[in-house]
């Protein structure tokens, strides 16, 4: 699915399901290291040239923070949201 697409899925099920007090939320990583990109590494530096590869714990971590806030609605956690959010 292209990352625009996602976005508005993410948006549309949130806004959809709100009143039933569900939440929808998305968590958009970059390549992350598991062990089939351990056994090709040059798959991960195609996909991403340059970039930083993930941690699967970077993902846990991301989950975690959006189940642990009653506030967040639709969002959308792109690749580096730790960073971004200082």
């Amino acid at each position: 699915m292209l990352k625009g697409a996602l976005n508005a899925v993410t948006r549309a099920l949130a806004i959809e399901y709100a009143k039933d007090g569900i939440r929808v939320n998305t968590v958009a990583p970059g390549v992350i290291k598991l062990r089939c990109t351990n056994l090709r590494p040059t798959i991960s530096e195609r996909v991403a040239p340059g970039c930083r590869i993930g941690e699967v714990k970077e993902i846990v971590d991301a989950v975690l923070f959006l189940d642990g806030c009653d506030v967040h609605l639709g969002e959308i956690l792109p690749r580096g949201w730790r960073r971004a959010r200082g």
